[in-house]
């Protein structure tokens, strides 16, 4: 097999690497999240997805927690370890932005590879350079991905988002 060199000059294989693997793990994160609309909406995953697919991730999130609110006064546990998930979720999905959308700089002086921010929210200018370590990177791949398996567990335990090879019937 051939290996692929990036045009982009000595961007590091590493960098490249670890933004292919955010960006999966987010796309399974994105998946479980329709997939789970489609069940407490009782319908077929395939007949929808044209629809959940165009809904933005935080929409996703507040139509799920509309459906969980039906366990807040029942099952106020429930209730709480949904949102968590939820707030987890948000949490992965900010530091999954920081490397999906980062602009990729090579510093000057240390050579270093990092990203810089040029952002405005609320009236407010954010300028950003900073060095980014591969460890950064890996931890917040794993948070995607643990996050996922939280909110999965979580869906799994309540009967929602049983895919057929979870089916022990």
């Amino acid at each position: 097999m051939a290996k692929y060199q990036s045009p982009i000059g000595d961007t590091p294989d590493e960098h490249m690497r670890l933004v292919g693997i955010i960006a999966l793990h987010w796309e399974w994160v994105e998946i479980v999240l329709e997939r789970v609309l489609a069940d407490v909406m009782e319908q077929d995953f395939s007949s929808i997805a044209l629809l959940t697919n165009n809904v933005s991730f935080r929409d996703k999130c507040d139509l799920i927690l509309t459906y969980a609110r039906v366990f807040e006064e029942p099952e106020p546990e429930t209730w709480k370890r949904f949102t968590k998930s939820i707030t987890r979720l948000k949490d992965a999905y900010s530091g999954r932005n920081q490397f999906i959308h980062a602009q990729w700089r090579r510093d000057k002086t240390t050579k270093e590879w990092g990203r810089s921010v040029v952002r405005t929210r609320g009236g407010k200018l954010t300028l950003l350079e900073e060095t980014v370590l591969i460890g950064d990177m890996e931890k917040v791949a794993q948070e995607i991905w643990d996050a996922a398996e939280e909110f999965t567990q979580l869906c799994q335990a309540r009967g929602v988002l049983l895919f057929p090879w979870n089916d022990k019937s």
